[in-house]
């Protein structure tokens, strides 16, 4: 394992079993073969994370990413190209193709919240009947189950590829340390219980003094009501029902699969175009039809010195392009800034970016009452700001940033002021001629 490991450095840090290679000849040396299938593992997670409308070059190490959804996609892609070992392999032995683990696919779908319209998000898709695995390979007959998809066992397993579930974990957690303050506060309310029962008033009943707002013995049953309401919130938010009939996802927002929307066609010599995946990895095709004239190729990991095999290069998209041939145009952050200050109040800014139904409610309450609008006019302006299809172009000046929200904000501060001022000068000047009129029906009242 240490040795196979050693030529790794994509998944390197996602694999902490002993591996098995796919077959190759007596020419090729385990390391090109590693380098191979790291190589196959590099391009299923760049375009993975194109489908998500993720920039790949800012998660080239999804070992420290932050990002879950990154971090799922990195491991199941690991667990999919470097297989585990079957149990009691030596090496030089053959073995079964051991797939991953379900709760790998799990995983995955609740970290990128994955939703289909059809029944493609199912890890486990069918199972043919059970048949009789040899003893090579299990250390003993077993029973194993075919899957068209993952395999139906939870990590780490015998049969599959896979770590322990860290996810499925939440809710148990939730419930235990909901109802432990529970059973302390109910020792606790027995015992006053006994002493000072609560009950219900009603009627001609008087109120002892032991049941007063403010008692001790009230604060007891108020605690005792509001640690049962905490309970049956917590109980509601991790109970699941009945599943919905139908899918969550209309047909309407189905796309089609990301493999045929960035492949790249190569014009063979026979008028025949052949679909790759890659136009970096066509040998001989000029520099102005790489990356769809938008960019240019670049080295995935320069820093490693890799003389087994030519270098792993993708498409790196010029300022207003995206996506892995870069044929998809960036949305402009200038405008999106602009239309934030301008028009944020009535959710134009986030209606670019595609978030409809943020817009809307940005637009019924008027930009959070101002609050809103403030916090769009920084976040779009300062930060790196994703729509609904990749990050916006980065084609916003700082200076023009800085000058357009002081202005805007000066501006703001110096009308809110003018009103206010307005409105204190008038509560001033009636006040006054308040006080005029007092004295001028006092002298009045005088002189009669």
């Amino acid at each position: 394992a240490e040795a196979t490991r050693a030529y790794m450095t994509f998944c390197k840090a996602a694999v902490d079993y002993d591996v098995a290679l796919s077959a190759f000849n007596g020419t090729s040396s385990i390391q090109a073969k590693v380098k191979e299938q790291d190589s196959l593992a590099i391009t299923a997670y760049r375009y993975h994370l194109a489908a998500m409308n993720l920039d790949v070059w800012e998660y080239q190490r999804p070992e420290h990413s932050k990002n879950d959804c990154v971090k799922s996609v990195w491991q199941m892609l690991c667990n999919t190209y470097f297989p585990k070992s079957a149990v009691q392999c030596q090496t030089g032995q053959s073995t079964p193709y051991l797939k991953p683990c379900k709760n790998v696919c799990e995983n995955y779908l609740e970290a990128c919240g994955v939703q289909c319209c059809d029944e493609s998000t199912q890890c486990v898709v069918s199972s043919a009947p059970p048949k009789k695995a040899p003893a090579s390979w299990l250390g003993e007959t077993a029973d194993v189950v075919a899957n068209l998809g993952y395999i139906d066992e939870v990590g780490p397993s015998r049969i599959c590829t896979g770590a322990a579930d860290t996810i499925g974990i939440a809710w148990p957690v939730m419930l235990l340390s909901s109802v432990l303050p529970f059973a302390l506060l109910s020792q606790r309310v027995a015992a006053s219980h006994q002493a000072h029962p609560c009950r219900t008033i009603s009627g001609n009943d008087q109120l002892s003094s032991s049941t007063l707002p403010g008692t001790s013995m009230h604060k007891v049953c108020l605690l005792k009501h509001v640690a049962f309401a905490l309970v049956m919130v917590s109980l509601s938010a991790v109970l699941q029902g009945c599943d919905v009939l139908g899918h969550a996802t209309a047909a309407w927002e189905s796309r089609p699969s990301y493999l045929l929307t960035f492949q790249y066609l190569m014009l063979e010599k026979t008028g025949r175009s052949q679909a790759i995946l890659n136009s970096c990895e066509v040998v001989g095709l000029q520099k102005e039809q790489q990356c769809s004239g938008n960019g240019m190729c670049k080295v995935w990991n320069a820093t490693v010195a890799d003389t087994a095999a030519a270098p792993l290069s993708f498409c790196e998209c010029y300022r207003d392009w995206a996506d892995p041939e870069c044929r998809t145009r960036r949305k402009s952050q200038a405008k999106a800034f602009l239309l934030s200050v301008f028009g944020g109040y009535l959710g134009l800014d986030r209606f670019y970016l595609g978030q409809y139904y943020v817009s809307f409610v940005k637009l019924s309450t008027l930009g959070g009452l101002g609050a809103w609008w403030v916090f769009d006019v920084v976040y779009i302006g300062s930060s790196p700001v994703y729509a609904n299809n990749y990050r916006l172009a980065p084609d916003l000046p700082h200076w023009l940033y800085v000058t357009v929200s002081v202005c805007t904000f000066a501006g703001v501060g110096v009308l809110g002021f003018n009103v206010y001022g307005s409105q204190v000068r008038r509560r001033k000047h009636m006040a006054k001629l308040l006080l005029e009129a007092e004295d001028e029906f006092f002298r009045y009242r005088g002189a009669t």
